[in-house]
């Protein structure tokens, strides 16, 4: 699977709204920002993290790792 880099400079801003509003980490809301930019999914095993955007309009951009579609 080939990677694609994604500057992060443009994410901070919106990704530092995401984790005051959310109360996740700035690291995990990089990741959230993205996946909205990108209109797709952070897949992730961290349930902390997916509790704290669970109730936002953001909710939908986190996917759990089990819950990833069979390829």
């Amino acid at each position: 699977m080939p990677l694609e880099r994604h500057p992060d400079d443009s994410l901070f801003p919106f990704a530092f709204q995401l984790a005051s509003l959310t109360g996740a980490s700035l690291y995990d809301c990089m990741y959230l920002a993205l996946a909205v930019e990108l209109k797709s999914v952070v897949v992730t095993a961290d349930r902390r993290f997916l509790r704290s955007i669970a109730e936002t309009e953001f909710a939908a951009y986190g996917l759990w790792i089990e819950d990833l579609p069979a390829a």
